[in-house]
């Protein structure tokens, strides 16, 4: 990982999340365990966001787009995989609402990556809609609606102007003290995320895919650590109980780590510490991620 360290808006991952993997403790491979295992070696040297729920900091990956990775695995385009629009008008308390501003977030991303400009307005409406329920409708107002509806084609454009409005968002979340909120909205964007990538991985046996997928392991702790100050509301702890459950199959999955040699740039008096990963994942293993994943979000958009 990067030795300097950027900081990232809030509520901006939620709109264009994903995954990486900073260099940690090694594990070792569970002589137990049996079955085929594709091992993959990545450069784990990726910028890490850093996030302020409640006082406390987090660590949350960076924002690389999902979607990106996906479409160049190949994956064709999936409908299904998203949150229908039609299900925005029935959520009925500010944490379904929440959550599912988060979902259809991440489902604009993946839209923008696809080209699916016939869609896209929709969506848009949707997190419109969420957003002037639960008192952000300041930063998906009309003026964005048309900078958008001019942008469409424009991959790049158009998700620069999502996480400016997400940003917008963010501001408002902390200047109200609603860190609450926006950390359904995180977890709405990174789960909708991992779904991608799930029916990726189904559709292509990607190895990428699968290794981003395996990544999670580190990054659902920290989930699930940001929403630990929230656990005596029911809800959080209900939605908490569930991600422990899929927690328990990223358990099993093992990672090695090699750190290489650091690279010193004299010029810019900066020193890049990185390292490379195996991991080790079964097909069993993403066969039950998906499985739960679909289940607990299932449980949120319905």
């Amino acid at each position: 990982m990067k030795k300097n360290v950027r900081i990232f808006s809030t509520l901006a991952i939620a709109a264009t999340t994903l995954f990486t993997v900073s260099c940690g403790g090694s594990e070792t491979e569970d002589p137990g365990k049996t079955g085929p295992k594709p091992v993959v070696a990545v450069d784990s040297s990726q910028t890490i966001g850093l996030v302020n729920i409640g006082g406390q900091v987090f660590v949350i990956p960076s924002p690389i787009q999902t979607a990106d990775l996906i479409s160049k695995s190949k994956a064709p385009f999936d409908s299904d995989l998203l949150n229908p629009t039609e299900n925005a008008s029935k959520y009925s308390d500010n944490f379904k609402k929440a959550l599912n501003m988060g979902i259809y977030g991440a489902d604009l991303g993946y839209l923008a990556v696809y080209n699916m400009t016939d869609k896209t307005t929709a969506y848009l409406k949707a997190v419109k809609e969420l957003a002037g329920q639960i008192g952000l409708g300041n930063a998906f107002n009309d003026e964005l609606a048309n900078k958008i509806s001019e942008s469409l084609g424009d991959e790049g454009k158009m998700l620069s102007l999502v996480s400016e409005a997400y940003k917008t968002a963010d501001d408002y979340l902390k200047e109200n003290q609603k860190d609450d909120v926006a950390s359904l909205v995180i977890v709405g964007g990174w789960l909708e995320s991992l779904n991608f990538a799930c029916g990726a991985a189904e559709a292509t046996n990607n190895p990428e895919v699968i290794e981003r997928i395996a990544d999670q392991k580190n990054v659902l702790k920290t989930i699930l650590a940001m929403l630990k100050q929230y656990r005596d509301n029911e809800d959080y702890d209900d939605l908490a109980v569930e991600l422990e459950d899929l927690q328990k199959i990223f358990d099993g999955i093992t990672y090695t780590y090699a750190f290489v040699e650091p690279v010193t740039n004299e010029g810019e008096k900066k020193t890049t510490i990185s390292c490379k990963h195996e991991v080790s994942i079964t097909p069993a293993q993403v066969a039950e991620i998906s499985a739960l994943v679909k289940s607990i979000r299932n449980d949120i958009i319905e």
